[in-house]
């Protein structure tokens, strides 16, 4: 061994007095296993809720009747809904889970009628919807509900309901607006406003200035005249569909906890019976 070398020595870790080795960096070009990546947001998204919630979560969801993109299956009645469907709860042991129509078909079962998870009655009452809004529009005069209920094949009651349901508007108030439009239309064309008012259908022009504000804005003339010198002020509303929405979704969530609580009043007259008894020996 030449002078001022010294000998070789194995690779030793770092130390240092008090404190302790440093850890190895562990590299997959050497062979060594690395520790498994996390999932990321996007990858947990992407994967449907049969795979990211176990099966108490789906039905604590389906008691909670809130939306979701599975389907839930009652073995005893042979069907299939959504989550929020708002038949009966049944019970948790007859109760399969799916991940989409075709998968709890295949499996024997067949859609609720009620909540229509294939959207066949919903694609059925818009096509209804639709027809009964071309025959107001292409009618002189405003047709009446139990014209259009029977021209539709329902009930009044079903065909008022469905039609609000997809319009947020009563037959009535959409007539209306197909009338105030048509005499919106003839004035600013440079139509007479007695021609005008004759041609939307109104029996006078009294009944038209007796609501100029919720037809026209303004006075029929100043229509006719374009708006010239009119100020003209806008503001915001909210839209009539999303505030039915908005309450059906407050009576369904108050019609909840009225059932919960009815449940908790129930179980704590159950538990005080046994008490009262003892007392009365």
């Amino acid at each position: 061994m030449r002078q001022g070398l010294l000998p070789e020595q194995p690779d030793a870790p770092e130390r240092t007095q008090g404190i302790p080795p440093r850890p190895r960096v562990v590299g997959a070009t050497h062979g060594w296993r690395s520790a498994p990546a996390e999932p990321s947001m996007d990858s947990m998204k992407d994967t449907h809720a049969i795979d990211r919630l176990s099966h108490d979560q789906l039905w604590d969801q389906v008691i909670r009747r809130e939306p979701g993109d599975f389907r839930y299956a009652v073995t005893t009645m042979g069907i299939y809904c959504r989550p929020g469907c708002p038949s009966p709860r049944p019970l948790r042991k007859n109760v399969r889970f799916f991940r989409s129509n075709p998968e709890a078909e295949a499996a024997g079962f067949r859609a609720c009628k009620r909540c229509d998870p294939k959207g066949d009655r919903a694609r059925l009452a818009q096509a209804v919807v639709q027809d009964a809004c071309a025959f107001i529009d292409a009618s002189d005069d405003i047709p009446s509900l139990d014209a259009l209920a029977i021209r539709s094949g329902y009930s009044r009651f079903h065909f008022l309901r469905m039609f609000r349901d997809h319009t947020g508007l009563t037959p009535r108030s959409y007539a209306e607006g197909v009338r105030a439009r048509r005499l919106h239309a003839a004035l600013s064309g440079g139509a007479r406003v007695a021609d005008a008012v004759a041609d939307a259908g109104y029996g006078s022009e009294s009944r038209v200035y007796e609501k100029t504000g919720e037809l026209l804005g303004m006075t029929p003339g100043a229509v006719r005249r374009g708006g010239g010198g009119e100020i003209i002020r806008t503001t915001f509303a909210d839209c009539p569909v999303r505030s039915a929405a908005r309450r059906r979704d407050r009576a369904r969530r108050l019609l909840h906890r009225l059932c919960r609580a009815g449940r908790s009043a129930v179980g704590r007259s159950a538990a005080a019976v046994p008490a009262r008894a003892d007392r009365r020996g």
